[in-house]
């Protein structure tokens, strides 16, 4: 299995030097091909318990229509859920930084104070609504030059303008109204090809521990393509001090998670903890190995308070929802 080095911009696979995100490469990025996706991802653990979820799309990943998500997931963990699919000629989309229409939803980006952006999001479906804002509590990152090259035409681009945010305003199910507050993550892919056909399995969480954040991924592709990408995200309050691929990803014992409604093929696989290698002048504290807290189950989802992991396997690409 080839590792994906060549999205790197130092030395091995790794970055040398970190470079905030430009507000720009959050901007739509229109592709003429039949395999274009690309959506706008946000999400907010609320400090009530509940997990929020929404899309916005103007082409989805496995349709490749235009259209927006919205998900609740209750402290109890009961799920609800809002899909919906709009024709193209309802979707606007800068291409100069964050502001995407689809319908009447949309999300966008400001820079109020003139250094680390604030993200707008309003969703407003059947009897759902959103309206929240995120609040950059730290630069947004990307892997590398921010994409995984399958060859010369698919590719997946991740970027992620907001690792970490302060989330506020309001959200709206089944006659609720709730005055939101809490943690929040947003970020954006895009790109072509049909991911499902491309990638085997893949993991994908954060860890919120203390002053830390941590992101990570671990992608595997179909044996056709032989690729395996790990990018990792460590930040000490609002520093990035290492964005790296040189992690060890171990999967563990099988479990089940009923509650989060996760399924592949029967049972889930669990993990252990990440380890990375990194140059000193990178790493955070010690030298050693970063810091890392296991993941536990989370009826919200794709991760829970303080630590998450989310896994799929092939044909199960389609959401994170």
């Amino acid at each position: 299995m080839t590792v994906s080095s060549r999205m790197w911009t130092g030395q091995g696979e790794r970055d040398d030097v970190i470079v905030p995100l430009a507000p720009g490469e959050n901007a739509a990025h229109p592709i003429d091909d039949r395999h274009y996706f690309e959506h706008w991802y946000f999400d907010a653990l609320l400090d009530d318990g509940h997990m929020v979820i929404g899309f916005v799309q103007t082409s989805e990943l496995v349709r490749r229509k235009p259209g927006v998500e919205l998900h609740v997931y209750k402290p109890g963990g009961e799920k609800l859920s809002v899909i919906r699919s709009y024709p193209n000629k309802d979707v606007t989309a800068s291409v100069n930084g964050c502001d995407v229409r689809v319908g009447d939803n949309r999300c966008y980006a400001s820079l109020d104070d003139g250094s680390l952006p604030v993200h707008h999001l309003h969703l407003a479906e059947d009897d759902m609504e959103f309206d929240l804002t995120f609040e950059n509590l730290m630069p947004g990152w990307k892997p590398g030059v921010g994409r995984a090259d399958y060859n010369d035409r698919e590719f997946f681009a991740w970027i992620v303008p907001a690792p970490k945010a302060r989330v506020s305003g309001t959200v709206r199910f089944e006659g609720t109204r709730l005055d939101a507050s809490g943690t929040g993550y947003h970020d954006h892919n895009w790109g072509v090809g049909d991911m499902k056909r491309i990638i085997d399995h893949w993991y994908w969480g954060r860890v919120y521990a203390g002053d830390y954040t941590l992101l990570y991924a671990y992608v595997i592709t179909t044996a056709g393509y032989e690729l395996v990408t790990r990018p990792l995200m460590l930040a000490l309050g609002d520093e990035i001090v290492l964005s790296t691929g040189e992690m060890e990803l171990e999967s563990g014992p099988s479990v089940f998670d009923a509650r989060g409604e996760r399924r592949a093929r029967g049972r889930s696989p669990g993990w252990r903890p990440a380890r990375s290698a990194a140059p000193a002048r990178q790493r955070a504290g010690r030298r050693g190995s970063s810091p890392s807290t296991p993941a536990r189950p989370s009826p919200a989802g794709p991760w829970g308070r303080g630590s998450a992991c989310r896994s799929s396997r092939r044909g199960q690409v389609s959401r994170r929802g």
